[in-house]
């Protein structure tokens, strides 16, 4: 049986041997609270034990609320890392003011800490505790800041002079204002905007240099503020007399000296940021314009008849018109793609399906017309197109797309590739009874002057005279009618042809128009002859000049197209329709 040695340390010993030790550590749990500290520890930062045991170490050591490096945040950063990696962690020097009681009350006094958070693990591997040790550097840090400042104060002279340098060549506004509110310094950039030079503006007060009402309005605030010690940030206008202005983006640093912590002084650093301004004030502006012009394209589209959507090629529609929701029989763009596909199923569908690829594909506008099959089970007629939309580096962002119902459209212009087919026709067939006339007319005409000049013999026989008046009167009447057909032409296209019905001699207007073109025969050398049924009318009504002008056409084409024998004009009455 194991029996336990004088020599062996309890668990007692090990807790009186770790506050004895001397370092300045803690013990806490996972969760940051303190189990345990060394008398090291607890002297360094002024606390009891009894006092910090089962508290939260950021719970026990607020933040100096004065203080803006925020010491706890550093310290919860290096703990949780621990805590998640289960490996110590090192924390650089940083400033962690410690609370102290005093008869006036409780300070902050100014300590710098040196942490290593180190985890303990259990047999299983989980963490128990932490180990927060740390190192007070508040004594080195200080030692060093005044060993800089030290050396800084050696060199001021020098420095300045640098610092003058260094400072002309900055395109900024860059000033150094005294305690006695006065410039003692402002760089190059600063004096020649307000066509000054540096020695004209040292010594100045900022009223004197700006106007007192423009300094009292906009940097007596910042000022006060900078005098007092706290760093400011903020945005200034200046303007000239003549109204020129900039705009500056502007910081007051107070220089505070660092061994005996009184101000000495504010440093001005101004930035121009007119342009950027006007950037940003431009950007705003097109943002605006931009949304306003989505939105009258939203209402436009809306209470437009056309079908519009839009879409990018990874992500598909994301906007769609009531129309074409209307058209297509769905309720949102989620069911657009599949309903638009839907609706090209048919022949010119399927062209237009290739036609939108190949359009995508090489990114140009592009457009096609289609039938596309409606909710209602109707194919209609429709210009479809696509156009791609791009952002500023020159990439598409996504397309818009319409379709246009042309169904009536195509249909008018069907119509009137009829009816110019047609008015071609009828100006080609008005051509050529025009030329037809042309020949018509100088037929009966030569023949009238022809006669005329034989009838101007003095020694023609009076049975010659009688036979060439007769021909003239002949053609004279034959010309006439001639000129009724041109008339009637005329008539017919302005769609003012009327038919008469009065009583005449059928037989008589036979011969009369036969009479015509007997001249005609006999010189080609063939008879004329024509024949009256028994059963004829000798009397019609009817319109006489219409039968006539068929008749001279008929007999006329008759005489032309016959080279021997004879044409005969048969007159005979037809039976009468059947109209049961």
């Amino acid at each position: 049986m194991a029996t336990q040695h004088d020599d062996q340390m309890t668990a007692e010993d090990l807790r009186l041997l770790f506050q004895a030790a001397p370092d300045q550590d803690l013990i806490l749990t996972p969760d940051f609270r303190i189990v345990s500290a060394t008398t090291a520890y607890l002297e360094a930062t002024g606390h009891k034990l009894e006092d910090l045991v089962g508290q939260s170490v950021l719970e026990a050591f607020p933040d100096n609320p004065n203080d803006p490096h925020q010491g706890a945040n550093t310290l919860k950063e290096s703990l949780e890392k621990v805590v998640a990696t289960l490996t110590p962690d090192r924390v650089p020097a940083f400033r962690y003011d410690i609370a102290v009681k005093t008869p006036q009350g409780e300070i902050f006094e100014e300590r710098f800490w040196s942490p290593l958070n180190s985890p303990v693990l259990d047999e299983k591997g989980k963490l128990k505790f932490i180990i927060h040790r740390v190192l007070d550097s508040t004594a080195a840090v200080q030692l060093q800041k005044q060993n800089a400042a030290f050396a800084a104060r050696l060199k001021t002279q020098d420095t300045e002079q640098l610092l003058r340098i260094v400072a002309d060549q900055l395109p900024a506004f860059v000033s150094y204002m005294g305690v006695d509110h006065r410039y003692k310094f402002v760089n190059s950039f600063y004096a020649r905007w307000f066509g000054l030079s540096a020695a004209d503006i040292e010594g100045k007060s900022r009223a004197e240099l700006i106007g007192t009402q423009a300094s009292r309005q906009n940097l007596n605030s910042y000022e006060e503020r900078a005098f007092k010690g706290r760093r400011c940030a903020f945005e200034m206008t200046l303007t000239k007399p003549t109204g020129e202005f900039i705009n500056l983006d502007t910081e007051y640093i107070p220089d505070i000296d660092p061994v005996t912590g009184v101000l000495m002084g504010i440093i001005g650093v101004g930035l121009d940021v007119t342009a950027r301004k006007s950037a940003l004030l431009d950007a705003q502006l097109e943002r605006k314009h931009a949304e306003e012009s989505e939105q009258r394209f939203r209402n436009l589209s809306a209470s437009l008849p056309t079908l519009m959507w839009t879409w990018r090629l990874d992500s598909g529609v994301f906007y769609i018109n009531k129309r074409a929701m209307e058209y297509l029989g769905i309720d949102s763009s989620r069911d657009f793609g599949k309903a638009f596909i839907n609706s090209l199923q048919n022949i010119e569908g399927l062209d237009a399906q290739r036609a939108w690829y190949a359009g995508t594909a090489g990114g140009q506008p592009f457009k096609t017309e289609t039938q596309l099959r409606g909710s209602d089970g109707v194919l209609r007629w429709f210009l479809v197109q696509a156009s791609p939309i791009k952002d500023e580096t020159g990439e598409i962002d996504y397309w818009i797309s319409s379709a246009t119902d042309i169904d009536e459209q195509r249909r008018t212009s069907q119509e009137l590739y009829i009816a110019k087919n047609a008015a071609e026709d009828a100006n080609r067939a008005k051509t050529e009874f025009l030329a037809n006339m042309s020949h018509e007319i100088r037929t009966p005409l030569n023949s009238i002057l022809g006669f005329s000049e034989l009838m101007r013999d003095p020694d023609l026989k009076n049975s010659d005279r009688d036979q060439y008046a007769s021909t003239i009167s002949r053609n004279g009447r034959l010309l006439t009618r001639i000129i009724d057909d041109i008339l009637d032409l005329a008539k017919v296209e302005a769609g003012r042809m009327e038919a008469e019905e009065v009583p005449f001699a059928l037989a008589e207007l036979v011969d009369e128009t036969i009479a015509l073109f007997s001249d005609a025969a006999k010189q080609k050398g063939i008879t004329l002859e024509r024949s009256f049924a028994p059963r004829a009318p000798a009397w019609i009504a009817s319109d006489p000049t219409r039968l006539r002008q068929i008749l001279i056409n008929i007999i006329g084409n008759a005489v032309k197209f016959t080279d021997q024998g004879s044409v005969h004009v048969d007159v005979d009455a037809a039976d009468a329709p059947n109209l049961e």
